[in-house]
């Protein structure tokens, strides 16, 4: 099985599992809008920006927390897979780790889209504009940080021995290090120690080129941001590609 029949076969089974009623539908709906309304106009005063002036900060962090969230919560569900027994059966077939790896991210990522458009959509409705250029620039720099948030997710469900380990970890410790990355909140006024730890966080240079793509314009170097993300999804998605080779069946419990 080639590349391109790897990436068609998995982006459909998954499209077809996450978007395969009309409740899933619903539900991401609703996600969509309980996003913009709590952080769009419940945090904005709270922060002193205002609801129009916060707005247009956070509609690149949306379209952020889309990239991050999505293909980190396909990436966890390979556990279930583990369980259910669908991966034996890949990973006993003659195709390349990485080919593999490659394929979920694919799926990841168009079930990624589909909230990026309705999250589009209603900051459009809202008066959020954009420049013509970030509707190909903005894909693509979804597309990056995607890349790393699933492969993150993929290693974590590829090890994990439980759901509770597989949640714990996939939750209690990635939501940190989103909420930190400067999605929600600026991050400019941050100095001293606390700013070196926040710098270390790769998602910070992936939400901050979704700002450059959305707005031209973003707090840090466009070189920085772009070398920093691209190195980053590289080692990801090969320490992913290992995961899947290592992954084990027989010690993934169905259990909390």
């Amino acid at each position: 099985m080639g590349l391109l029949e790897t990436i068609y076969v998995l982006t459909y089974r998954e499209l077809k599992s996450a978007y395969g009623t009309k409740e899933d539908l619903l539900m991401g709906l609703i996600s969509a809008i309980a996003d913009i309304a709590i952080f769009g106009f419940g945090f904005g005063s709270a922060i002193g920006l205002g609801v129009s002036n916060y707005l247009l900060f956070l509609a690149p962090g949306l379209l952020a927390a889309a990239a991050f969230y999505v293909p980190r919560s396909d990436g966890l569900h390979i556990f279930q897979e583990r369980i259910r027994g669908f991966l034996r059966g890949l990973q006993i077939a003659p195709v390349p780790r990485l080919h593999l790896v490659l394929g979920k991210a694919t799926a990841a990522i168009a079930d990624m889209a589909g909230f990026a458009v309705v999250y589009v959509i209603m900051l459009f409705a809202l008066g959020v504009r954009s420049t013509l250029s970030a509707f190909l620039l903005v894909p693509i720099a979804m597309v990056l940080m995607a890349l790393g948030s699933f492969s993150l997710g993929a290693i974590i469900g590829c090890r994990s021995k439980s759901w509770r380990t597989n949640q714990l970890m996939g939750n209690t410790m990635l939501w940190p290090v989103f909420m930190m990355c400067g999605a929600y909140f600026p991050l400019t006024n941050i100095s001293g120690d606390l700013a070196t730890i926040l710098y270390l966080n790769p998602f910070v240079y992936s939400t901050d080129l979704i700002r450059w793509a959305f707005y031209g314009i973003g707090n840090i170097s466009l070189f920085t941001d772009i070398s920093v993300v691209v190195v980053f999804d590289a080692v990801m998605l090969a320490l992913a590609a290992f995961a899947f080779e290592k992954m084990r069946f027989n010690d993934a419990k169905d259990y909390w």
